[in-house]
């Protein structure tokens, strides 16, 4: 059963809707032109207007038009202090929808002095409205409003009264996409490799122009190349480093017990020079040992560390040179040592210098993709640059559609903001920190 049938106030017998409505109608002397109660001679506006006084019926308590006991208006707005002066408000492209209402407000007194309404293009027709705002005061001085584009959702809510009219404004919640360019140097390089075989895969279909495709191809191999000679490189130093480690004796599948090796000798001299200076064991301090003697304990230990053993028989070595003939070191350890240490040395001069031109390769890599120190997405003819470009021209055309962007290999993250005004596109430009270490080996933080 619908309201309208219900209420007579509604139905098609309505004298306040209907087209014999005296207060709607153009015959209606409260609205035309020779209205008493809004021309300048109206006595109810007037300061001797009854209606407005202190003793007005129609304002006072008994007044049946405005008390809670009316079905028709339910005007009951007590105790509202309603200060708006000097307002503007510039509400533009709004559409107020309440269709099927009848304005029907008789014998109201509206005065909002030094107030601009601009309110274009809006249909405002709102009959039987309960505004119920008690202990309310409303004091907006200077205030603009601008709220374009906003869509008043009106809902109809029967609660024992077949006429109340509830308006809620709301706006749509708003999405915010996150496409971050990769900048450890695999993931880089993976993006980039999807990107390139995608838009060769498309051909003239690709919506990727070729004054971006074609340089990123070569910047892209450029790198690919560097990157590739830096990881032989690393291996060749991995290399040769283990080789030295073999000669000094130091590798995990040696001990000081492996011949052939430089801690075999530097042990095997300590002893023998133990057992000359034999009560004088600091002498050993000037062949390169270090002599300590906890609790009148003698203990001369041999270093594991690379690095300090080579120092170590470079100074024997030299020791034994230094002292020619004369030296108490036998040539069947010293000559074994000798030729140990010359190799390690060398191998160590090798490891050194792949080292360096791994770095060199490492950074010349690093500035092609656009993460070396100082680098942004803004820096021209890099990897970082093109990728940060082709993500833009994709989130352009599927603006609608974000999640195609993993069609081209970019990680897509999506979020919903319920009070969000604006749609947001982060990328590792505006956010504080860079999403991922650009460390040179490839880490994440």
């Amino acid at each position: 059963m619908s309201i309208a049938s219900l209420n007579p106030s509604i139905a098609s017998l309505n004298p306040s809707i209907a087209s014999n409505n005296p207060y709607i109608a153009s015959n209606n002397p409260y609205i035309a032109s020779n209205n008493p109660y809004i021309a300048s001679n109206n006595p109810y506006i007037a300061s001797n207007n009854p209606y407005i006084a202190s003793n007005n019926p129609y304002i006072a308590s008994n007044n049946p038009y405005i008390a809670s006991n009316n079905p028709y208006i339910a005007l009951n707005i007590p105790h509202v202090a309603l200060n708006i002066p000097h307002v503007a408000l510039n509400i533009p492209h709004v559409a107020l929808n309440i269709p099927h209402v009848a304005l029907n407000i008789p014998h109201v007194a509206l005065n909002i002095p030094y107030v601009a309404l601009n309110i274009p293009h809006v249909a405002l027709n709102i009959p039987y409205v309960a505004l119920n705002i008690p202990h309310v005061a409303l004091n907006i001085p200077h205030v603009a409003l601008n709220i374009p584009h906003v869509a008043l959702n009106t809902l109809f809510l029967i609660d024992n009264n077949p006429f109340l009219i509830t308006l809620n404004l709301f706006t749509m919640p708003n999405q915010t996409i996150k496409v971050q360019i990769p900048l450890n140097v695999q993931k880089m390089q993976t993006l980039a490799d999807n990107v390139l075989k995608k838009h060769a895969k498309d051909g003239n279909l690709s919506p990727l122009p070729n004054s971006i495709m074609q340089p990123m191809q070569a910047v892209y191999t450029q790198a690919l190349t560097k990157n590739e000679e830096q990881i032989d490189l690393k291996k060749e130093a991995e290399r040769l480093t283990e080789s030295r480690n073999l000669t000094l004796g130091t590798h995990i599948t040696q001990n000081s017990y492996t011949p052939n090796t430089v801690t075999f000798y530097v042990r095997a001299i300590r002893d023998y020079l133990l057992g000359i200076y034999r009560g004088k064991e600091r002498e050993l301090g000037a062949y390169g040992y270090v002599v300590n003697s906890p609790l009148n304990e003698i203990k001369i230990e041999i270093p594991r560390n690379a690095e300090e053993l080579s120092r170590l028989a470079d100074i024997i070595v030299k020791k034994h040179a230094a002292n020619g003939a004369n030296s108490l070191i036998p040539a069947v350890l010293a000559d074994g040592l000798i030729a140990l240490v010359a190799q390690a040395n060398l191998l160590v001069e090798q490891a050194a210098q792949v080292a360096r031109d791994g770095e060199t390769a490492t950074q010349s890599r690093n500035l092609l993709l656009g993460i070396a120190k100082g680098q942004t997405s803004k820096t021209v003819n890099t990897i970082r640059f093109y990728l940060s470009s082709v993500r833009d021209i994709l989130l352009g055309l599927y603006r609608e559609q974000p999640q195609r962007l993993g069609d081209w290999g970019f990680e897509v993250n999506s979020s919903t903001a319920a009070n969000s005004t604006t749609d947001t596109l982060l990328t590792e430009d505006n956010l504080s920190t860079d999403p991922i270490d650009a460390g040179l080996d490839g880490s994440e933080q």
